[in-house]
């Protein structure tokens, strides 16, 4: 029989927690942008009397903008486990 200590089973909580907050982080970082940048575009579609094209155009930079956040989230954690490796 395999005995878990105490020990591990409190590191694998705070991991198991760790990672459910970060993926929280990476899906409100990844919808918001985009939902801002619809609600924007549509404001000004109604109030410029512009059509159609400025909602597309502004969904296309909020998807852009959340494509960005995921990358640079991605970074952030890709250097943060390579200084953990190092020291």
């Amino acid at each position: 029989m395999v005995e878990i200590k105490e020990d591990d089973m409190k590191k694998n909580s705070f991991k198991n927690y760790r990672n459910l907050a970060l993926i929280t982080q990476i899906g409100l970082e990844m919808v918001l942008p985009i939902i801002a940048s619809v609600w924007i575009g549509q404001k000004i579609m109604e109030v410029m009397n512009w059509g159609a094209i400025v909602l597309l155009i502004s969904i296309l930079m909020g998807v852009i903008m959340a494509f960005l956040n995921l990358f640079r989230r991605a970074s952030m954690e890709y250097n943060r486990k390579q200084d953990n490796g190092k020291g």
